[in-house]
């Protein structure tokens, strides 16, 4: 069930993910808080491996998989954990590759397994709508909603990260958003590191690549 798209490859420490189908194309409904511009331009959709439809197929079965029998499902996805950090020793998961649900409530066993750290990126607000859990770090996503960038300046006051896509070159983002210190989120995926309180600056990607 866990499996890694080429950026969360380029981690130093082993990277794994449960990537399910976007938004409701699987015909159930995986990014409870996703926008009409985040749809349109869904870069796990709209990507080469996207559109295959061996990996369309995959992902469908997952989501269905999940909603059919969640316990069992789970239970899948903590063995395979359990099993990767018995071979590479610390492992980070990233519940949400490709949708954006409350891990915490589902599944919080997934986040009490040793030598595994969590992160996640989130549409919704993490100050009102996501729980804490410990080691579970969360990186809201800036959207085209008007309170967006307001909800961003907030958290990261508060000590979160805020994704934002920026109209630059890849490598060549400017160095404050809103103010705040801009880190380059292309050079990996492993958000696990990063310093609090900063922007996770994306560069835009052609055709969803």
């Amino acid at each position: 069930l866990l499996s890694a798209t080429g950026k969360m490859l380029k981690s130093e420490t082993p990277t794994v993910g449960i990537i399910l189908r976007p938004g409701n194309a699987s015909g159930l409904e995986a990014c409870t808080w996703r926008t009409r511009g985040c749809t349109a331009v869904c870069v796990l959709e709209e990507s080469f491996r996207g559109r295959d439809a061996g990996n369309r197929h995959a992902r469908d079965l997952r989501t269905l998989f999940l909603v059919a029998d969640p316990q069992a499902f789970v239970t899948c996805v903590a063995g395979e954990l359990e099993d990767l950090v018995r071979k590479y020793g610390r492992v980070l998961f990233r519940p949400n590759v490709a949708s954006d649900l409350r891990w915490e409530y589902i599944a919080p066993k997934l986040f009490r397994i040793a030598g595994v750290s969590s992160y996640d990126y989130t549409k919704a607000d993490p100050m009102r709508h996501r729980g804490k859990v410990r080691g579970y770090r969360l990186v809201y996503s800036v959207s085209e909603l008007p309170r967006s960038e307001d909800v961003a300046l907030e958290y990261m006051r508060a000590g979160g990260t805020a994704a934002v896509v920026l109209d630059a070159r890849r490598h060549a983002l400017p160095r404050t958003w809103r103010g705040v210190r801009v880190i380059d989120g292309d050079l990996g995926d492993d958000r696990t590191r990063d310093p609090r309180g900063v922007v996770v600056g994306l560069a835009v990607k052609a055709n969803g690549r």
